[in-house]
């Protein structure tokens, strides 16, 4: 007599296959993503896989994120969400960004002698404060806008601050904009940058708010140093560079090229071509993933992905709420840090 058959149990540890191939899906649409930004679509295929893996492990947005050297770092976005998160937390009494830069229309209230008097004392005052803070912190009379950003950690006394600032139209060697973002969202950059170096001044002072971010840049360490030195850095993009040869490529094409084979339009056999190539180059790297068949068959996770779960815990290990007591440093002494960089 023959045994029953029975269904077949999936092995310990491993998950059913449609969980697995959803993930890949899920994992395949965020490498999509990260190819369709500006600084993305210059990557290896095998960089692109690691910024997305880097985003799925931390739980960090595509805004939050750049990529600068063939390295991940997280920016001023970044900064911004998390300084709210440590208010409400409670580990930091307030974060708040202070302009300092002149204003117009502080000088025509202190010279209006109509305005209320509370007003104009208010406004006297207030221009005075500004000078004096641009004048402590070194911002040139060239810049037309300026902004300090504080923030108190609580038990803490004093703040810790830093100073930004933009001159409208600055030009760099080759007669080009230095600052674009900054000279088209003056105010935004100013707020989002100054934040930004704030936080990591803090963060290395205090480990209840510091330990964070270590861990999540040793996930980004990680994942990266997988990465043959070679695929790490950007290259130019086809539509900044175009050949002398070729047209250069309609702005429609991008980020996707095959959108015009979507709106009825004939195939292009240059886009075609480039299709052909960045498949090839995709399917030439190796894969830094487990696929469905490989976990199946109970092989071993690729490197990137096994370094990044061995550090999966310590993103979501809850940081006390207790801060040690310090004291805020000194104006010689924040400008003697020289470990942090813009």
């Amino acid at each position: 007599m023959t045994a029953p058959q029975t269904k077949a149990e999936p092995r310990a540890g491993k998950a059913p296959l449609s969980e697995q191939i959803a993930m890949i899906k899920a994992r395949n649409l965020m490498v999509a993503q990260v190819a369709s930004t500006n600084w993305g679509m210059g990557l290896s295929p095998i960089m692109q896989r690691a910024v997305a893996e880097y985003i799925r492990v931390t739980g960090l947005d595509l805004t939050e994120i750049d990529i600068l050297g063939g390295r991940i770092y997280r920016n001023s976005v970044y900064s911004l969400r998390r300084l709210s998160e440590l208010v409400a937390e409670g580990k930091i009494e307030y974060a708040r960004a202070d302009f300092i830069h002149e204003d117009p229309r502080l000088t025509e209230i202190a010279e209006n002698a109509d305005a209320p008097p509370p007003e104009r004392e208010w406004a006297i005052a207030e221009i005075w404060r500004r000078k004096r803070e641009c004048i402590t912190r070194s911002i040139p009379l060239e810049a037309h806008y300026a902004c300090v950003f504080r923030v108190k950690v609580r038990g803490v006394d004093g703040e810790f601050a830093d100073a930004k600032w933009i001159q409208l139209g600055r030009l760099n060697r080759k007669d080009k904009l230095a600052d674009p973002i900054g000279n088209e969202h003056p105010i935004e950059t100013l707020v989002s940058r100054a934040a930004h170096r704030t936080l990591r001044f803090v963060s290395t002072k205090f480990e209840a708010i510091g330990s964070v971010e270590r861990q999540l840049d040793e996930i980004a360490e990680a994942i990266i140093e997988e990465i043959p030195k070679d695929e790490r850095k950007a290259e130019p993009a086809a539509r900044e560079e175009p050949r002398p040869d070729r047209p250069p490529i309609p702005e429609e094409y991008y980020p996707n090229p095959a959108k015009q084979l979507t709106e009825g339009a004939p195939p292009d056999p240059l886009i075609q071509r480039l299709d052909l190539e960045k498949a090839a180059r995709a399917m030439a790297g190796p894969d830094p993933y487990t696929d469905a068949v490989g976990a199946e068959s109970g092989t071993e996770p690729a490197p990137i992905a096994a370094a990044a779960e061995a550090l999966t815990p310590a993103v979501n290990t809850v940081v006390g709420d207790d801060v040690a007591p310090a004291k805020a440093p000194s104006d010689e002494e924040w400008q003697d840090d020289r470990s942090l960089v813009d």
